[in-house]
């Protein structure tokens, strides 16, 4: 988990001043770096947490001319493959990070980069040349992306709170959203509580230019549904086991342990078996139990960390847990959230 924060102004270049309360009030997405750049009517800042390239990964990270920037919240997994293909064209890397893969395929694909990338993520690409902003969100909007504007001002960040620092964002309730969380749980697609603040939607990139923005669908869903189903059954399952152990396998590409939040039921121990058997070393499970429940998976989580043979933990949660928290947890949401188990979701996290 990072923090990114920009400003785009074409007209009121912003300042160092401008960006530095946006960065600030997240930096517990990233506390390992922090950095801001500003170049004219673009400044962009980030708070890192360090997964890939300890050393050298840290951001906005510049293209060796100066004429590119970007600030990355996400691993792109198949970095390494994009990495080698580019060397092949002819770029050249000083890192080993998979920020510096996107500068390289902005250089070669722009926006019609997204497609090639396998990955969680939420990015924005400073172009000095063309004077345009590319700010992209991956296909399921795993990470996330929220975006204002005032004027000729835009302000976009992973968190809500980074676009109220700023005295130009609007706070006007949503009255239409506000009574969609109460219908609903929570409040869809790219509404917020904020009648001027959005959501980038997932699969979707935002392009900012000096006279004007557009925003623009990069992946549908619905047309990976039909041609699945032109194939047969035996071909589907076979696909699947192969995308699933493909998936897993490239997720654990890290320079920092990798764990695995282990609840006892389908989804987490499949992901905890397969992550086991592509693993060396063993890995790290944890599990939330819960006091007083019938509903405690404990003996199952148990059960498929003997099996796995992986490094098991468990923690108890008590209701007195939930109150304490639910303070700082409702700060780090951001905006109406109905569904409980970010309870816990929060407390295996810490």
């Amino acid at each position: 988990m990072c923090g990114i924060a920009g400003i785009f102004d074409s007209q009121s270049p912003p300042t160092r001043r401008d960006i530095g309360e946006m960065v600030r009030i997240q930096r517990h997405r990233g506390p390992d770096a922090s950095g801001i750049v500003v170049d004219g009517a673009m400044a962009l800042g980030m708070a890192r947490l360090a997964i890939i390239d300890l050393q050298g990964g840290d951001q906005p990270m510049c293209s060796p001319d100066g004429s590119l920037a970007v600030v990355f919240n996400g691993e792109i997994y198949n970095y390494i493959e994009l990495r080698e293909d580019l060397i092949s064209r002819g770029y050249q890397f000083r890192t080993r990070s998979d920020t510096e893969v996107l500068l390289h395929m902005y250089s070669e694909h722009g926006a019609g980069m997204l497609p090639h990338l396998n990955g969680m993520f939420a990015f924005a690409i400073w172009d000095a040349k063309l004077r345009t902003v590319l700010i992209a969100r991956d296909r399921m909007g795993v990470k996330p992306l929220y975006y204002a504007q005032s004027g000729s001002r835009w302000f976009f960040a992973s968190e809500l709170k980074c676009l109220l620092t700023q005295s130009e964002v609007s706070t006007a309730l949503d009255l239409d959203a506000l009574a969609d969380f109460l219908r609903l749980g929570y409040i869809p697609r790219q509404w917020t509580p904020y009648a001027n603040v959005h959501k980038l939607l997932p699969g979707h990139y935002l392009m900012l230019y000096p006279d004007g923005h557009r925003i623009a669908r990069w992946w549908d869903l619905a047309e990976k549904q039909q041609s699945a189903s032109e194939s047969s059954r035996e071909r589907q399952r076979a696909d699947l086991m192969e995308k699933f152990d493909d998936a897993v396998r490239l997720r654990m590409r890290s320079d920092v342990p990798v764990a695995s939040f282990l609840s006892g039921g389908l989804d987490s121990s499949l992901v905890t078996v397969t992550a086991q058997r592509a693993s060396e070393i063993p890995l790290n499970t944890f599990t939330l139990a819960f006091e007083h429940t019938e509903f405690d998976e404990t003996p199952y989580a148990r059960a498929v960390a003997e099996q796995a043979n992986t490094w098991h933990r468990e923690r108890i949660a008590s209701p007195r847990h939930a109150i304490d928290h639910l303070p700082l947890l409702l700060w780090h949401m951001d905006e109406p959230m109905g569904d409980s188990s970010i309870i816990p979701n929060f407390l295996i996290s810490k």
